[in-house]
């Protein structure tokens, strides 16, 4: 019975997530329904894959379910925007993957048999995900009879025991399914015995490699600028490279920061004016700072190393009850009260018993009050934690946490042990439960303050608020050309910031996790329009579109700068070769060409084609291809092309690797290589493959 109720422990939030998706499924749907007849007859198909509907109602559930155990995991605590947006693009990745992935499973015939999903559940080898949620937790170990006795009992009488079973068993057959499908492509990897042979001399032939080289940075960039007809022909001739895969925006933007006037200042520091004397003069400063403070009072203490340095002389320097300020911290304006000083050590040695809970923690307060009463009454403080600690971790070492330095804890955690003394017991509230903890050792210390400090914000005021976006809407209303924009953003001394690629989806620009608004707007202007003002978080922005670049070949003007380099290598190059080929005229040996352009031989030992890097230099395939084709052994190469210069070259003899038979280690290597990142490729390649349609533009 005891394994049974740790089984229902584990799988509680599981039900959690499951009856609360199922909830916000139906308001959801009433929800949806009622935008959609608003709208007429707007579809509710998020996505297609080769036809096959996804409905939104399936996406925005699946949505709910990632926040909800995010918010179960973490305390309660809401995800903000951008963990939100995170799951987001999650749950649409894994529903297009999954949809994609079940084509492959009708393709191939690939399924489950009942059999195979008891081995799975309750084999001598489970699924990971059983041996999880079933297994002991402290041995590692997987007893079958455990699920038995599981559902002959629990799963047999209570419906909410038949949910968790199922949620696990799709779990389960949909980590099989892929399974399966990695390993026929897995299977199907096939190495002839002509790439193993190459591979294994790639890989084991050798040469010495005697050169003399001009490298390109000798021609400087100005003399070999590169006109738009050459930048068009490079990209025509290379269009395969300079492909977009999807269709995207580029923006350019300024920003209009809503903060504090000078006025707004002022009218804070007034208030300190007054809270001054009163604060120097409180006989219950904590009472002071709850009643007037915009912050929490912090009551740990702080060594200077950790302080900010503007008030550290303030702090350290000055006697206990002192009050100084105000000053500005972190967008806050603030006067500080020194309540005690004290030294505090540079790292603890503490151990813990944790009685978790969430919620209610009036039983485990009971339970922590009374292994209190018994450790201080004599009982071995390490036996009560092997027995009732639900620290898994520590629980097998009496509790024992090692050492720690100060911030590594849970604040309450931290502030126990770093404010405490040895062997004195304290019993804590954290995010994780109720702890019963005793500091066992400390070493070092450091002077540190422990502050009462009243802090207030420093928000713009109404009529701040209004100048700010008064300047914005005027700055947009005046200059609603591309032309315009550009001029008055260098006039008003505003830096344009670059927003690129974005994509239909996109929520977020560079410095705005929530800039939904502005994207969609991109995608309904044309090329050279200028935006209205948009507030995002406390900055307000308007925004110009600068390029609609379409899915297939990039345009000149979004590779520009990338083709431009390509473009000068080519032409210097060019230059360079040209000049060699004039001033070698005649000249068959290495020596008497390298002292005609300049240069002296170079030696690279035991080169290999395979790790092709010049010293100095680094890659050069070019040039250790052309050093590896067995035809510079007796003579001097034409100039080459390489990367980072031209080269002559003439090799040593070739140090062939013995003659094989056996390639297995080579064999084995190829189809690692071939295989290693299958499954990561795999949905990118089914997208390439399959149709499929994104709508998630017209929900959000």
């Amino acid at each position: 019975m005891a394994i049974i109720g740790k089984i229902r422990e584990r799988l509680g939030v599981l039900l959690a997530v499951i009856i609360g998706l199922a909830l916000f499924g139906f308001l959801l749907t009433s929800a949806l329904n009622d935008n959609l007849n608003l709208l007429g007859s707007r579809s509710t198909v998020i996505a297609k894959i080769d036809g096959n509907k996804i409905e939104a109602n399936d996406y925005f559930a699946k949505v709910d379910e990632y926040l909800t155990v995010y918010s179960l995991f973490n305390n309660g605590r809401t995800a903000d925007e951008a963990t939100s947006q995170s799951f987001r693009e999650q749950v649409w990745n894994d529903m297009i993957n999954n949809a994609l992935m079940e084509l492959k499973y009708r393709k191939y015939g690939i399924a489950i048999t009942n059999e195979e999903m008891v081995d799975q559940c309750m084999g001598p080898n489970p699924h990971p995900v059983i041996r999880q949620y079933f297994g002991n937790q402290e041995t590692g170990q997987f007893d079958p009879n455990t699920i038995i006795e599981w559902k002959k009992k629990a799963y047999k009488e209570n419906p909410e025991e038949q949910v968790k079973w199922k949620f696990l068993e799709d779990m389960i057959r949909k980590d099989r399914l892929k399974t399966k499908l990695l390993t026929i492509y897995r299977k199907s990897v096939y190495v002839p015995k002509w790439q193993k042979e190459l591979e294994y001399h790639q890989r084991n032939d050798k040469a010495d490699v005697n050169y003399v080289m001009v490298p390109y940075q000798t021609i400087s960039d100005d003399k070999v600028k590169p006109t738009d007809e050459e930048l068009n022909k490079y990209l025509s001739e290379h269009a395969a490279n300079y492909q977009n895969i999807d269709e995207t925006r580029k923006l350019e933007y300024v920003v209009f920061d809503m903060k504090a006037s000078k006025e707004d200042s002022d009218r804070v520091r007034k208030q300190f004016v007054t809270l001054l004397p009163l604060f120097r003069s409180s006989t219950n400063d904590s009472a002071f700072v709850y009643a007037n403070s915009e912050e929490p009072l912090n009551v740990g203490f702080v060594k200077r190393e950790n302080m900010n340095m503007l008030i550290a002389d303030s702090a350290f320097g000055k006697s206990v009850k002192s009050v100084f300020g105000p000053y500005i911290d972190n967008g806050m304006m603030k006067i500080a009260k020194i309540y005690a000083t004290k030294n505090v050590a540079d790292s603890v040695r503490a151990r813990h018993i944790l009685i978790a809970a969430q919620g209610d923690t009036s039983a485990a307060n009971r339970r922590i009050d009374s292994i209190m009463k018994a450790v201080k009454g004599g009982a071995d403080f390490a036996a009560m934690a092997m027995k009732y600690s639900m620290d898994q971790g520590s629980k097998v070492k009496g509790g024992d946490l090692g050492y720690f330095t100060e911030g590594k804890m849970v604040p309450e955690f931290n502030d126990a042990c770093f404010e405490g003394s040895t062997g004195s017991l304290v019993k804590v509230r954290t995010q994780y439960g109720v702890h019963l903890i005793q500091v066992t050792d400390q070493k070092g210390g450091k002077p540190a303050v422990k502050l009462f400090v009243v802090s207030k914000s420093l928000k713009p005021s109404q009529s701040t608020e209004k100048a700010v976006y008064a300047m914005a809407n005027q700055f947009a209303a005046s200059n609603n050309t591309a032309a315009l924009f550009d001029t008055a953003a260098i006039k008003m001394n505003l830096m344009k910031r670059v927003a690129e690629p974005i994509r239909e989806n996109d929520r977020s620009i560079p410095g705005f996790a929530s800039a939904r608004d502005v994207v969609k707007w991109s995608y309904q202007a044309e090329v050279g329009n200028v935006s209205g003002t948009y507030r995002l978080d406390d900055k307000l922005i308007v925004a110009k579109l600068v390029s609609i670049n379409k899915e297939g070949t990039a345009s000149l003007d979004q590779v520009r700068n990338e083709i431009t380099q390509e473009v000068i290598r080519e032409k210097k190059a060019a230059m360079i070769i040209k000049d060699i080929q004039s001033k070698i005229a005649g000249k068959t040996d290495l020596a008497s060409i390298g002292q005609a352009i300049g240069d002296t031989i170079h030696r690279a030992m035991d080169a290999n084609i395979y790790n092709p890097f010049i010293p100095g230099f680094g890659p050069e395939f070019a040039m250790m291809g052309t050093a590896f084709s067995g035809k510079y052994t007796s003579k001097v190469s034409a100039p080459i092309k390489g990367t980072q210069a031209v080269f002559i070259i003439q090799t040593g003899a070739l140090k062939v690797a013995p003659a094989t038979t056996d390639y297995n280690m080579i064999d084995v290597s190829v189809k690692m290589q071939a295989t290693s990142n299958l499954e990561q490729q795999l949905p990118a390649a089914l997208k390439r493959q399959f149709t499929v349609t994104d709508n998630r533009s017209n929900f959000f």
